[in-house]
């Protein structure tokens, strides 16, 4: 089987600087991973939560969060959709995170549904 896109980390597509705010080889799928990483690292920031904290109200796993704001690995619909909910805020679907701003939507971007409930753990 030949190597894939996913076996390779966000990250491997820098040509300059540091992710998550490095210059990319123009890999569409890696310019959204770096945004999600930049805007997910300025949450916790802003937030003042500890990984601890986000990792157990998300139901994630800390190591997976550190992985996605390093660029080691590529987010996954269902964990990005409990970090969501554990903020309190859409980031996966913020329109200033894909290439062009304005070509999607901006009715899809703002605070997360937070009324669901956690798994039960």
């Amino acid at each position: 089987m030949g190597t894939t896109r996913r076996s390779h980390a966000p990250r491997s597509h820098v040509v300059s600087g540091d992710w998550p705010h490095a210059d990319l080889d123009g890999d569409h799928a890696a310019t959204i991973a770096q945004g999600i990483s930049a805007r997910l690292a300025r949450l916790l920031a802003e937030q003042g939560r500890s990984l601890n904290a986000v990792s157990k109200a998300a139901a994630v796993n800390r190591q997976t969060i550190v992985n996605i704001v390093e660029g080691r690995v590529w987010p996954t619909i269902a964990v990005l959709a409990d970090l969501e909910r554990a903020l309190g805020i859409s980031f996966a679907l913020d329109p200033a995170l894909w290439p062009g701003g304005n070509s999607m939507d901006a009715s899809l971007s703002g605070r997360a549904d937070t009324t669901r409930q956690a798994p039960n753990e």
